[in-house]
């Protein structure tokens, strides 16, 4: 599939700034699957904003994953392999014995729920509170700052061909993130 696991040795041994992602999806594995084997399959980039807060919850909680890194630099997301899995062509997906999830939020409660995570209260109030803070998160904050200032600097499927484009993109990102940063 072209998606790096801790048994694709050639994958973990490139060069540069690939092998620096490289040795990081190795220390991630080792530090899922130290002494057990996962059954659930977590595929993600190090460098996606929306995989990381996976990651911290499965540490946190003891959650054993098979980490799949999905080379987003090399358009692995866009292949047919992956869009198999995830037709969205994003990470990260989750594989749970033949169940998958497409969303970081989705796959973050539905993570805590398994575990009965205190992150994840069952109460439902306190639930809705993390909810609301989960959508703002995911629409309020990083449509703008990821979509519009991350992304469309640094993957090619979200810089826009028109310059003009490319910095209104830019500017009202960056007009959004002043706002945020100077409100708190």
């Amino acid at each position: 599939m072209g998606v790096t696991s801790q048994y694709d040795e050639a994958g973990l041994q490139s060069s540069g700034s690939q092998g620096n992602v490289s040795r990081l999806a190795r220390n991630l594995n080792l530090l899922f699957l130290l002494n057990f084997h996962a059954s659930m399959k977590l595929y993600f980039h190090p460098v996606s904003t929306v995989s990381r807060p996976i990651m911290l919850l499965a540490a946190d909680e003891g959650i054993a994953l098979d980490m799949q890194v999905v080379d987003l630099f090399k358009g692995e997301h866009k292949q047919a392999a992956y869009l198999a899995l995830n037709p969205s062509g994003q990470v990260p997906t989750l594989e749970d014995n033949g169940f998958r999830l497409t969303e970081s939020s989705a796959i973050l409660k539905y993570l805590a729920d398994l575990k009965g995570s205190r992150a994840y209260p069952a109460d439902a109030q306190k639930r809705a509170r993390v909810n609301e803070l989960m959508d703002w998160f995911n629409t309020g904050l990083y449509r703008d700052l990821g979509y519009g200032m991350v992304y469309s600097q640094a993957l090619p499927d979200y810089i826009y061909p028109d310059a003009a484009v490319q910095n209104a993109v830019l500017a009202r990102a960056d007009r959004k993130s002043t706002r945020l940063n100077s409100s708190h």
